[in-house]
């Protein structure tokens, strides 16, 4: 008997000493992006610091500087710090261009209405959008 409560005293003191889960650390060039929830994007450079600025050129080409030029009332960034993904949205009248990035794989999608069509845009094609 006395062999059952030393067993079930050390199983209650192993369970005590559980070690908290530690999260993943992020890396990367965009794990700065984190840090402006609820922020508008003008406010902190989103789109004009020159990585973000450099991804996106990267990925729109020539649609980089009519996108630019065309973005209109923009909405506070929003950061889903579970996914570590960040939305950024301009509205231009029942049209809304995109702007999301996931830090976690290095991912980024914009979808941007022209005058016709919503252009879809990802440079890591790989990855299911976040929605």
């Amino acid at each position: 008997m006395n062999t059952k409560l030393t067993f079930l005293f050390l199983l209650f003191l192993s369970a005590c000493n559980q070690q908290p889960k530690t999260l993943p650390i992020l890396k990367g060039e965009l794990v700065f992006l984190l840090q402006y929830n609820n922020r508008l994007p003008s406010d902190v450079g989103f789109l004009t610091n020159h990585i973000m600025e450099r991804r996106m050129a990267n990925l729109l080409k020539e649609n980089y500087e009519p996108f630019m030029t065309e973005l209109k009332k923009e909405q506070p960034l929003v950061i889903d710090s579970i996914r570590n993904i960040i939305t950024a949205r301009f509205v231009k009248g029942k049209s809304t261009d995109l702007v999301i990035v996931d830090v976690a794989n290095d991912a980024l999608w914009i979808d941007y209405s022209t005058r016709d069509t919503v252009l879809h845009f990802a440079d890591r094609t790989s990855i299911v959008k976040p929605e």
